[in-house]
């Protein structure tokens, strides 16, 4: 197959000789595009990331996007769960925190500016929690931590709206 074009023959030659190579290259290699993307700098370093998110987090939430002063980032909710109980006479019990995440104008680097732990959650005992976020206003998200109660056979659900670093109310 030859390249159409008003180049000189030698230069059209020359890319359909390369692009036929490129493609026998591909699928002589024998990586699928997963494999190579995964040993790729940055796929290592997805995996190292991955890797280093514990257990204890079955369930992370991301979105929104909040601003104060020359900082601003989006929010992050995310359920722990405990594998190992306290006191055997214990339950295991879920705990959702909301941290703020983001960067100063000018940074490249996003960190964490605030983290709070939800009592509301960790003081009603939930085996489970599961989390959904509302954004669809800037420096407000609504973030909902569902969950049953067994033993009661009944939902429970709570509803938290989370404004500027640190700041949040139970609905």
């Amino acid at each position: 197959m030859f390249i159409k074009s008003n180049r000189p023959r030698f230069i059209s030659l020359l890319m359909s000789f390369v692009s036929l190579m490129g493609a026998s290259f591909l699928s002589m290699t024998s990586l699928s595009f997963a494999d190579q993307m995964i040993k790729s700098p940055s796929g290592l370093l997805a995996q190292k990331i991955a890797a280093s998110v514990p257990a204890e987090i079955p369930e992370m939430i991301t979105g929104g996007k909040w601003r104060k002063g020359n900082i601003g980032g989006f929010y992050r909710a995310m359920v722990i769960l405990p594998n190992t109980k306290i006191e055997t006479t214990q339950k295991r019990s879920a705990s959702v925190v909301i941290q703020w995440i983001g960067k100063e104008d000018g940074s490249s680097l996003s960190k964490v500016f605030k983290s709070v732990n939800l009592p509301e959650v960790s003081h009603k005992k939930l085996q489970y929690a599961y989390l959904s976020m509302d954004t669809l206003k800037d420096n407000e998200m609504t973030l909902l931590v569902s969950s049953f109660d067994a033993e009661k056979n009944k939902d429970i659900a709570i509803s938290f709206k989370a404004t500027l670093p640190g700041e949040y109310k139970s609905k």
